[in-house]
């Protein structure tokens, strides 16, 4: 049984808090392993498969079963692929079809969610129980378990299309660490930086020759082998990025949203601003009404409840302070 998780205090809420997101630039793209694949057709549509995670947030079977069902042909949402090297190892790099495959997934009811991603810290506080215990990402020797777990949170970046860090670690940061000045638990140290949405905080204690307990946000029931740890690990992170990317459904695209911007004063401007509003895929649906010099006004239909387009302007970096109206179905914000 997978122990209950517990997750950590997200900062997604409505308000004026800048949200640390980056935009993942590479949605619609998979890089797949040689080892993975027999040929490139069915390269092709395990790369397909990999699309849904990425897209839908959810590293549920149910999407990728419902494409097989209707006997879907994958690799018709194939826009280019060719193969590569990295380190040795051979990798088949897919790009897809992004209006078609918006569109699929808006005649299956799948959720999509866009280009801006958050950005989670992973505070991982490793204890051999011969040497200081130490943070990953802290200078220090290098370890094959260090290795194994910054390539972990490498592989689901890419993956899920969610930024997994450890937090750059300066001298300041180390001693008051050590101190534990102000704050007893470091997630909360790294949460009040504000550099991140979230801070997962994860104890690895070692208790035997090749046997590690795990503790903090994620925790084992028995001690687990280093090989087993990273499975297990690899399993709660998933689990958890499933609940961080979890979209509200509504009928909204069934109903006409206002949405006001300021800060446009010129047709360069207006062209940014229309470009980052097709990254926006809580909006289904837009028409410009009015266009005056520093405002532009828009009808929108949204594909989710109002809430899940906050979130997607706050994580992006050229909107500002946006203010939702539930009375009135509208939204206002600054475009910077």
């Amino acid at each position: 049984m997978k122990d209950k998780l517990i997750l950590p205090i997200l900062i997604l809420v409505l308000n004026a808090v800048e949200i640390n997101a980056r935009e993942f630039s590479s949605l619609f793209e998979v890089r797949i392993s040689t080892k993975e694949y027999t040929n490139v057709n069915y390269g092709l549509n395990r790369a397909f498969d990999k699309l849904l995670i990425k897209l839908s947030g959810s590293s549920s079977l149910k999407f990728r079963n419902e494409i097989n069902r209707q006997q879907i042909n994958k690799t018709s949402y194939v826009a280019s692929y060719t193969t590569e090297e990295i380190d040795g190892e051979g990798y088949l790099r897919v790009k897809f079809l992004e209006d078609e495959v918006i569109e699929l997934f808006d005649a299956n009811a799948f959720p999509i969610i866009g280009f801006n991603r958050p950005s989670i810290s992973f505070l991982i506080n490793i204890d051999d129980g011969t040497t200081q215990p130490e943070f990953l990402g802290i200078d220090g020797e290098d370890t094959e378990l260090k290795t194994n777990l910054s390539n972990l949170l490498k592989n689901l970046t890419e993956t899920r299309g969610i930024f997994l860090d450890v937090p750059e670690f300066d001298l300041q940061d180390i001693q008051n660490l050590k101190n534990k000045l102000n704050y007893e638990d470091p997630a909360d140290y790294f949460l009040a930086k504000g550099n991140t949405e979230a801070v997962v905080n994860i104890e690895l204690l070692k208790t035997g020759i090749n046997s590690w307990s795990i503790n903090g946000d994620f925790q084992s029931l028995v001690n687990l082998q280093q090989d087993q740890l990273i499975l297990f690990l690899d399993d709660q992170i998933n689990n958890y990025i499933d609940e961080v990317l979890a979209i509200n459904f509504s009928e909204q695209d069934q109903n006409t949203f206002r949405f006001v911007v300021t800060g446009i004063d010129n047709y360069s401007e207006h062209e940014m601003f229309l470009n980052e509003v097709k990254k926006i895929f809580s909006i289904r649906t837009f028409q410009t009404t009015s266009i005056m010099r520093g405002e532009t006004q828009m009808n929108l239909k949204l594909r989710f409840e109002p809430q899940e387009l906050m979130r997607e302007l706050q994580s992006s970096r050229r909107f500002i302070n946006p203010v939702y109206d539930s009375n009135t179905d509208s939204l206002q914000v600054e475009f910077n």
